[in-house]
């Protein structure tokens, strides 16, 4: 079934403001996509409509230019606009007034195969810098569209592959459903920060420019550059080359990682794009497995391991006394904290460590709780009022009480 919501002039704001707005991390420079949650409630609508599972949509783009499209229909708003997901896993919004033609098709949707997804890459890559010249790399899960040359491609694809499968075990093994994504997930990998500036501005705009990588919600597509590459250095040729590279500045894997691991709870069952996820638990999860490792040559390999970053932040606000029990339950009940310049670096330290309390001391429930999150359907918000209450419920405690039991335990990390 397909929410019918009232006004589609909302959804490509609601759309672009989802996927647009970052939250930068000082010390870090961590960015992700989160949501405007005020206006996404507004397309909250208890009316349904019935699924079709392919239509061809024609219309005209924000420059004029007229545009046709075949995709999963999400969501349909009474005034006639529409939410289109095409086979490269992104997100169209159309309004009425862009909105030429619509018909359904005796197609049935299937994702793009990795040879197809490859060929969709590369001119949407050679369109924001057509200057440069790519490749596409291929594994088991993934299609790199690259202009940092294959060895770079390849490093990436193996560190990829690695997170893929330990992310998908680790919930198994805490009985957390998910199934393995039946299509290939996008990457895209500039040589340099001067060509992820531009592709990124060209993309998501000029604040997307200013972070080390990112996971886009609209487009379902991980944007990252050659983390070898320095202004006073050239990129790595070798493997041993990257590898050695990589080993002196670890914590630059931690972005790799951060952001691969939106991307793939977003398409194992685990998160649902564009529903209610609380931003405590996605950013919290990212957090937990993005943990650099010093012993590895690749940086990365462990799971959810101190994250030295994230608690001297915690440590430092609760010294300073910005820490507070409204924050806490803040970042329970909504999302503001985390769009706060003021909050947002202490609220992502908050999220990481609420994460790695539960997950160590109350695993069952953070797992019921992750399982009624799963639930959630596409474009359907809750109040404030109602996110902590399934919290109090899923967790069998009040949330004060909650907070005293965790504060006590992240003490050997904040003295």
């Amino acid at each position: 079934m397909i929410p019918l919501v009232r006004d589609s002039r909302i959804v490509p704001r609601l759309v672009d403001a989802y996927d647009a707005l970052k939250v930068s991390i000082p010390g870090n420079s961590l960015m992700h996509r989160v949501g405007l949650i005020a206006f996404l409630a507004l397309l909250t609508c208890g009316n349904l409509a019935p699924a079709v599972d392919v239509v061809e949509v024609d219309f005209r783009n924000e420059d004029g230019e007229a545009q046709t499209i075949q995709g999963r229909l999400l969501v349909e708003a009474a005034d006639g606009g529409v939410l289109i997901e095409t086979r490269d896993g992104r997100f169209w919004s159309i309004t009425p007034d862009q909105l030429v033609k619509r018909k359904p098709t005796d197609a049935s949707f299937q994702r793009l195969t990795s040879e197809q997804l490859g060929q969709r890459l590369l001119p949407e890559a050679k369109t924001r810098l057509p200057d440069q010249q790519f490749e596409v790399v291929k594994t088991k899960h993934y299609v790199i569209c690259t202009s940092a040359g294959r060895k770079y491609a390849e490093w990436c694809g193996e560190l990829l592959e690695r997170l893929f499968r330990a992310f998908l075990l680790h919930w198994k093994q805490k009985k957390v459903e998910l199934s393995e994504p039946a299509h290939p997930l996008p990457i895209v990998i500039l040589a340099n920060r001067q060509q992820f500036a531009q592709y990124a501005t060209a993309d998501e705009g000029p604040s997307a420019a200013e972070s080390q990588g990112y996971y886009s919600i609209k487009s379902n597509r991980v944007v990252l550059f050659d983390l070898t590459a320095t202004s006073q250095s050239a990129p790595a040729k070798s493997t041993a080359e990257i590898n050695r590279k990589i080993a002196a500045s670890p914590f630059n894997v931690a972005t790799v990682v951060h952001e691969a691991t939106h991307q793939i709870a977003f398409n194992s069952g685990m998160h649902t794009r564009m529903a209610d996820n609380p931003l405590w638990v996605t950013e919290g999860m990212a957090m937990y497995f993005e943990t650099p490792d010093l012993r590895s040559r690749s940086g990365w390999r462990t799971i959810g391991k101190p994250n030295r970053v994230r608690s001297n932040q915690l440590k430092d606000a609760i010294r300073k006394k910005r820490r507070s029990s409204e924050l806490f339950t803040s970042i329970l009940s909504e999302d503001k904290p985390f769009l706060d310049a003021k909050n947002a670096a202490d609220s992502y330290a908050e999220a990481w460590a609420l994460t790695y309390f539960v997950i160590k001391t109350r695993r069952e429930q953070y797992s019921k709780y992750i399982k009624r999150l799963q639930e959630k359907k596409r474009l359907f918000w809750d109040k404030p009022e109602d996110r902590l209450r399934e919290f109090e419920e899923c967790f069998e405690a009040q949330a004060a009480d909650i907070e005293k039991e965790y504060l006590r335990y992240m003490r050997r990390f904040t003295r």
